[in-house]
């Protein structure tokens, strides 16, 4: 049976932010949780399966990347786009204007120049050629949030920003909007774009939206401060790699969160015959906001964590009870549970051992589980219990960027 191990040696912060770098080893950061709001402190540290923390003390950068997003970039390098704010106390600009990218060989932090306007609570993802394309988020909090309506990207190779590019046709209202690079057989690929109860196709290549709008078959919102969760499903041959975005949890009309699921079923030769569907097996068992899905290695999802309950400030009920989606049969099952509560500010995400680590939960906006948590717990899928695990004997040398960069560091 798969089960979830709480490490015995705790970070020494909090893992709301996480990612796998190319070692293998996993960067946590967060803010310094006895100064939340001091723009010019975070705390951050490293992580390695089965070892713990590398260091019994975290790092300490001058800038608070509490309320950021991140995505990797063409040079193996991770990209962290905005930070915590200022702007509802006042006009001191805050790190959520701030652009920072982070070394795996080196350890270091490099901070490039400010993007012109803020974005506290954004979206960046990975474009086809390495580049980050960096999305809403608040410019401003006062008298009242107002999201960033344009885009930037950001090149790798040169280390900066695009001139802001148009991009919100009225449709992006919530932080943290949701964002996959779909394949619709061009080199440049359709961007989905979720936001609420509604979704969009951007073609990277022309800069336009396409249409048209597409809307989820249940309402309730999908992203902050509801947050649900998204997963680009397997790309199978088989079945010509049509694409499928799994939207699961989030909000509800009331305060409860939602025990519910759409697949994005994307039509790659009309898309705008794409559409929300139920799945066609059944619905999940839980309701939570604030979870986590993670793709597994033998392409079905986790997701575990979040709250019943409440908001992104005010997360109640915590979900101990993990769910697995089978992507075939596009069925929900009960699975084991965690140890701790995971709610607002926990992340996680797949080991290259196969298994998930799961961590975060913080003292603030939290009153239904007030605990600033710096543990870390590991899930060992039932699949690692099975016998024999599948080897690998040839991977391409060309045309993957992950690959691309090992290769260059040995």
């Amino acid at each position: 049976m798969s089960n979830w191990d709480l490490q015995t040696t705790e970070l020494d912060t909090t893992g709301v932010h996480a990612a796998l770098l190319p070692t293998g080893d996993v960067l946590y950061f967060s803010y310094d949780a006895e100064d939340e709001n001091n723009v010019e402190r975070s705390k951050w540290q490293i992580w390695r399966e089965s070892q713990g923390p590398l260091t019994p003390v975290a790092n300490v950068l001058p800038r608070n990347l509490f309320c950021a997003a991140h995505c990797w970039l063409g040079n193996g390098q991770l990209l962290v786009a905005g930070g915590q704010s200022w702007n509802f106390a006042s006009s001191f600009q805050g790190a959520d204007h701030d652009i920072h990218t982070f070394d795996p060989d080196t350890q270091l932090w490099n901070r490039h120049r400010d993007m012109p306007a803020a974005r506290y609570y954004p979206t960046c993802v990975t474009l086809h050629n390495g580049n980050a394309f960096i999305i809403g988020g608040l410019w401003t909090r006062v008298p009242q949030n107002r999201v960033n309506h344009e885009a930037e990207i950001f090149d790798w190779r040169s280390r900066t920003l695009s001139a802001r590019i148009p991009f919100n046709p009225g449709f992006i209202e919530q932080l943290y909007p949701f964002t996959q690079l779909l394949n619709d057989g061009s080199y440049e690929g359709l961007l989905w774009v979720h936001s609420g109860e509604r979704a969009r196709l951007y073609s990277m290549a022309r800069r336009e939206w396409l249409e048209p709008t597409f809307r989820t078959l249940t309402t309730g919102n999908r992203n902050y401060p509801k947050q649900g969760a998204a997963v680009l499903l397997p790309l199978l041959p088989s079945e010509g790699y049509r694409s499928r975005v799994l939207l699961v949890g989030g909000g509800s009309d009331n305060e409860e969160a939602a025990a519910s699921a759409q697949i994005f079923s994307f039509n790659s030769t009309n898309p705008n015959e794409s559409y929300y569907r139920d799945p066609l097996g059944s619905h999940p068992s839980r309701r939570r906001f604030m979870s986590d899905a993670v793709l597994l290695a033998d392409g079905t999802v986790l997701i575990c964590g979040g709250a019943g309950s409440g908001v992104a400030d005010h997360s109640h009920d915590p979900v101990f009870e993990c769910e697995l989606f089978d992507p075939v049969t596009e069925t929900f099952r009960l699975d084991s549970r965690i140890n701790h509560p995971r709610m607002y500010h926990s992340s996680s995400l797949l080991l290259p051992s196969g298994r998930v680590a799961l961590a975060g939960n913080t003292v603030h906006w939290n009153p239904g589980n007030p605990v600033e948590d710096e543990s870390v717990e590991v899930y060992t899928p039932d699949y690692l219990l099975r016998g024999s695990q599948p080897v690998l004997t040839i991977a391409p040398t060309r045309g993957c960027l992950l690959w691309s960069y090992l290769r260059n560091r040995t």
